[in-house]
């Protein structure tokens, strides 16, 4: 079966079994996460960002408060 035809078939799946399916790619991604490669922007982002963190790691709020503050 081509990747396409795949994709038909799970397109004409039950929503249940289309979560299923969706659960099952992720996990599939998530185990091979480390492998995927990052931009040289990308990882100059998270230099940053952890650079801020490490000078002042109380600037920020927990994300409960965020949320909280989101679904308000």
């Amino acid at each position: 079966m081509s990747f396409a035809e795949a994709i038909q078939e799970i397109k004409q799946a039950s929503l249940n079994e289309r979560l299923k399916a969706l659960d099952e790619l992720w996990e599939s991604v998530v185990e091979e996460e480390n492998s995927v490669p990052i931009s040289d922007w990308q990882a100059a982002i998270i230099q940053e960002r952890l650079r801020d963190y490490d000078n002042n790691p109380t600037a920020g709020e927990p994300w409960s408060k965020v949320k909280n503050r989101i679904l308000k």
